[in-house]
């Protein structure tokens, strides 16, 4: 697809901007009086607290589903003897020859979140594709600045690459041959554009057959190149109710990265983007990350060869998810699936 003027995507939503969300029981949002009060987080304690709200909120999407799944919880010990917990969902059925293998790595701003904030994701990839998924976390700023997230999230993928999900894969049924997925949502995005490249400079094995970037961060607008700076308008966007320009400066205050690093500037990583495995993105038309990560899309699929999917969802915000009451949120979780579905094709393992 071609994209062209984005202006129409600031269009708020009409169900969204409904004053009180009462199609919505989240207390949360009723105790501020409605979505127009409710306050743009900018401190890192602000974004931590907005985030735990949102964890908090009713998440009816697959939450108290009882499929019979296994889930296990399992811990990854790093470089440094420190660990980070991790999760693995596998499914009740698995077919002969084994399942596909998904990672996939929260977001919350390089500085919040953790396995339970993208549960139900995971749940849907197993219950309704039949993967095995590991949800994987990190260490998060300001306590652990760039790089220690990125390359925690480098190990994490890398054990469910060399160790229990991959090499025995049985364990899980896991089978990598039949797809080996790694996905992010917004931080989780940067990250896993980061190691979708380091997997293919690397020549990792299995290799890497789909990549997920949900919302993806991927670079400082300071650094994107010239030739693009006049389609990056919604980088001026400062009144999303979850992040902001004020929001952005907090989040590079915290994670303190280098903005010229390839383990942090997915958009201009020194080798380029060919060769990359089929790419499934997610754009939200009031995140001021849209821009970047349309003119992305559009590298990957004209100038790099590389298969895309895009779903834009016009007049929402970054993380519209978290209200879970919305006809816009169900159909984000349908097209998710459907998109994974697509990465799973794409390897030949549906």
């Amino acid at each position: 697809m071609t994209i062209g003027n984005t202006q129409h995507y600031t269009d708020m939503d009409p169900e969204f901007a409904e004053p009180t969300l009462t199609h919505t029981n989240s207390k949360f949002l009723k105790s501020l009086g409605g979505r127009e009060n409710l306050p743009i987080p900018e401190t890192v304690s602000e974004q931590r607290a907005a985030f735990d709200n949102m964890l908090n909120m009713s998440n009816d999407i697959n939450s108290d589903l009882n499929t019979g799944r296994k889930e296990e919880e399992v811990t990854i010990t790093l470089r440094d003897g420190a660990t980070v917990p991790a999760r693995v969902y596998a499914p009740k059925e698995i077919p002969a020859d084994g399942a596909p293998l998904v990672s996939h790595i929260h977001g919350g701003g390089f500085l919040s979140g953790n396995l339970d904030m993208d549960e139900p994701l995971c749940r849907e990839f197993c219950d309704k594709l039949g993967c095995v998924v590991v949800n994987l976390t990190y260490r998060l700023a300001p306590e652990h600045p760039f790089p220690i997230g990125i390359k925690d999230a480098i190990e994490g993928v890398k054990w469910r690459w060399i160790t229990k999900a991959a090499k025995n894969g049985p364990s899980y049924g896991a089978n990598p041959k039949k797809a080996t997925i790694l996905g992010g949502r917004s931080a989780g995005g940067n990250f896993a554009g980061v190691i979708a490249h380091l997997a293919r400079d690397e020549g990792w094995t299995p290799p890497l057959t789909g990549l997920f970037l949900s919302v993806p961060y991927l670079l400082d607008p300071s650094t994107l190149p010239e030739k693009y700076k006049d389609r990056d308008q919604s980088a001026k966007i400062d009144d999303s109710i979850t992040i902001n320009k004020k929001t952005i400066e907090s989040i590079l205050d915290a994670y303190k990265p280098d903005l010229t690093s390839p383990l942090f500037d997915v958009f201009n990583y020194p080798n380029g983007h060919k060769n990359l495995p089929p790419t499934y993105m997610h754009v939200c038309g009031l995140d001021p990350l849209r821009d970047e990560d349309l003119i992305f899309e559009e590298i990957l699929r004209t100038e790099c060869d590389v298969k895309t999917r895009l779903d834009v969802y016009p007049g929402l915000p970054h993380g519209f998810w978290q209200w879970t009451k919305l006809n816009a949120t169900k159909k984000y979780f349908n097209d998710t699936v459907e998109g994974m579905k697509w990465l799973v094709e794409q390897s030949g393992g549906a």
